[in-house]
């Protein structure tokens, strides 16, 4: 019996939506060696993938100012949710950004058990479609430079590396730093 995946605007998410998702968070097993250099005259930045020997897990706890952020996200519209029949198996929170007209991924998550079949892709290539439709000019998103399978994922689904915040995280997250990647839309007015 094969699984059909349906592609549904959010209107909501509360805290069961999220305990049926699953942990928040991520397992990969690249990551990225960020390396700064400044001289008088220049400034390299350089990021180097690598293979990990061991997974690298990071989980956190969306508590309830957390999901009223996204509640008040979702009122927007331009989020996004995938349903197995009626059980949310995926889920895209976006939030529209006038003064710079762009999209800006806040959260996206795939219950484990759904993961590699597509969904994450479906759900982006969705927002790309809203997008062009919208006359939105870029998606944005931030991960972070251990998440190197994720910044593969997005990359496979168009999104190039447009900057980095190397101070966005504290110490306690040892040394992460944040990619930001983009999309830039190209649509075409009637």
């Amino acid at each position: 019996m094969s699984i059909v995946i349906s592609i549904r605007k959010l209107v909501a998410f509360t805290s069961e939506h999220q305990k049926a998702l699953g942990d928040s968070g991520y397992t990969s097993c690249y990551s990225y060696q960020v390396e700064k250099k400044i001289s008088v005259d220049t400034i390299v930045i350089k990021l180097q993938r690598y293979r990990l020997e061991k997974p690298y897990s990071k989980r956190w706890h969306v508590d309830q100012e957390t999901i009223a952020h996204y509640h008040e996200l979702i009122s927007q519209g331009y989020s996004w949710g995938s349903f197995d029949q009626e059980c949310l198996v995926g889920v895209m929170i976006v939030e529209k950004r006038a003064w710079n007209n762009s999209f800006w991924i806040d959260y996206i998550e795939v219950v484990k058990s759904y993961q590699g079949r597509g969904i994450g892709s479906q759900l982006l290539a969705t927002l790309i479609e809203e997008a062009k439709q919208e006359q939105v000019r870029v998606i944005t998103l931030e991960t972070q430079n251990t998440n190197g399978d994720a910044i593969d994922f997005y990359q496979r689904n168009g999104f190039e590396l447009d900057g980095l915040n190397m101070t966005l995280y504290d110490a306690e997250h040892g040394k992460e730093i944040a990619i930001f990647l983009s999309k830039r839309i190209e649509f075409f007015p009637e």
